[in-house]
């Protein structure tokens, strides 16, 4: 094929890699055919895996242990781009071990870091798709509920410590001065993380070893629900965040029933402080905007600050059963 169509033999790999998935889910085979195909596919998925790594990897010019003629292939923003859609294909068939699948969402995870810092460098969108597949990729594989169920601790711990790095921050406020380009993408991985993890992250409140990599990340979640604009007008993050303040009101309650009572202490205590920025959050988010911003709008944004108010009207209620006479002293100050 490479010879037919002038590919090199590195491009010919990666085209069928990315389009293999596709078509085994297409073709229609007996029962123990597929289930042997499926095998198959597994036992190849560390050495697929490595070579579609090797491309995305190309963005930081030679890595040690990398393969040449694909970290070659990978200076091309088109091929990363596709050899990210193609892991990202590659995950359905499912990470069979935490020995496989741990270091590759830390590479998954360092490789956002680096799209970071070289966004954060240039003015430009070229690599406006990479972001986008890279994100969904890594978006994956933190929102595989399977893999959370068994590797949790391993997992859970590895993006806690990736997401309180100081670039996290740093790109969403590149963002937030960018017009809000490509803040979804960049919350993405914060947002699923929130939302799967839950019952950990409430553990690891009161977790030594873990609750300054908490307090971290629930701040992470705390600037994306307050995420600069008015919903609906001029940016479209900060509603994403909402869904896991009710999940973590309902796992505290879970938790504080079943913990010992000095840590059940500890957790309440952590999470009064979050839900009091919440709150303060909330309420700066759902105040109207300028008059003549207000006036100037369509029907259709006008209509979605008023969803999403009415979103932040349920955030409330689970900061409430939090807080409770705490919100109420606060919303009187207010």
């Amino acid at each position: 094929q490479a010879q037919n169509t002038g590919m090199s033999a590195g491009a010919a790999i990666v085209d069928f890699l990315e389009v293999f998935p596709e078509e085994l889910n297409r073709t229609a085979l007996a029962a123990a055919q597929q289930g042997r195909l499926v095998q198959d596919v597994k036992a190849a998925l560390p050495l697929v895996l490595q070579i579609l790594i090797s491309v995305v990897r190309g963005l930081e010019g030679s890595v040690r242990g990398g393969d040449a003629a694909f970290e070659q292939l990978g200076q091309s923003v088109v091929w990363r781009t596709r050899a990210w859609k193609a892991i990202q294909q590659w995950l359905q068939f499912g990470v069979p071990s935490d020995t496989l699948f741990v270091p590759l969402l830390d590479v998954c995870l360092q490789q956002l870091c680096v799209l970071a810092a070289h966004r954060l460098r240039s003015d430009g969108h070229d690599d406006d798709d990479e972001i986008q597949a890279a994100a969904a990729a890594a978006d994956d594989m933190v929102s595989n509920m399977k893999v959370a169920a068994k590797y949790s601790r391993s997992v859970g711990t590895l993006v806690l410590e990736h997401l309180g790095q100081k670039w996290v921050g740093q790109i969403l406020d590149h963002s937030a001065r960018d017009s809000g380009h490509d803040a979804r993408a960049w919350s993405a991985v914060a947002i699923s993380f929130g939302e799967t993890y839950t019952d950990f992250i409430v553990s690891g409140m009161a977790d030594a070893g873990l609750s300054e990599h908490v307090g971290a990340f629930l701040q992470l979640m705390v600037a994306l629900t307050r995420f600069p604009g008015h919903h609906g007008f001029d940016e479209d993050v900060s509603d994403q965040p909402l869904s896991f303040w009710y999940l973590l009101q309902e796992a505290l309650v879970d938790y504080e029933a079943e913990a010992e009572p000095g840590a059940a202490a500890a957790v309440a205590a952590a999470a009064r402080n979050t839900y009091a920025d919440v709150l303060r959050a909330l309420v700066a988010k759902s105040a109207f905007p300028a008059a003549a911003t207000w006036l100037a709008a369509d029907r259709d944004e006008r209509e979605r600050f008023a969803s999403y108010r009415r979103e932040v009207g349920d955030a409330l209620l689970n900061a409430y059963y939090v807080l409770r006479s705490d919100m109420l002293g606060a919303l009187v100050d207010e």
